[in-house]
């Protein structure tokens, strides 16, 4: 019996410790952003978020609208934070500590517009070959960049390859 007792206590315990409120926020391709904008707890002020300057589409308006997020939220002190920013296309994951402090963002993104030094890098390093699928990944770490890369599918005669590339169309796999 204290078998089974003692991890459903821990369990319980656990769950209370790590408690957090996650808030959904789905942005319709076609909406405005100031649509989503409201009056509240402004995180993004407490964050160091860096966000991808060359973005276009999807991840743009995306970022746009974390950037601009504000919630009329019920805070309750001491209580983690996850903010889901998403659409048909992607989605961008914020997670702040008890504090309000952004601790990580990830973001994951498909059959998204590249940014015209990736489609550039595509043309340049595999001439002929067409671009037949994207999809782009970004994790931040508290204020450290882990992970930026687009994921591009393409294709020739046939063939396909996928390469990993940077925003500025560095390969950096293929």
């Amino acid at each position: 019996m204290k078998k089974i007792v003692l991890p459903l206590v821990v369990l319980l315990l656990t769950t209370i410790m790590y408690s957090q409120k996650t808030y959904f926020i789905e942005i319709d391709d076609s909406a405005s952003l100031s649509a989503k904008k409201n009056e509240g707890i402004a995180l993004h002020k407490n964050s160091n978020y860096k966000n991808d300057a060359s973005a276009e589409g999807t991840v743009k308006k995306l970022e746009e609208a974390f950037l601009h997020f504000n919630s009329n939220i019920t805070y309750t002190e001491g209580e983690a934070v996850v903010v889901k920013i998403y659409c048909a296309k992607g989605e961008l994951n914020a997670y702040y500590d008890a504090n309000l402090v952004l601790q990580r963002v990830e973001e994951t993104y498909k059959a998204i517009q590249i940014p015209s030094k990736v489609r550039a890098s595509v043309s340049r390093n595999y001439p002929g070959w067409s671009i037949v699928n994207s999809k782009y990944f970004y994790n931040q770490e508290q204020e450290t960049v882990e992970k930026q890369e687009y994921w591009v599918k393409i294709q020739k005669d046939g063939l396909k390859q996928k390469v990993r590339m940077n925003p500025e169309g560095a390969i950096l796999k293929e």
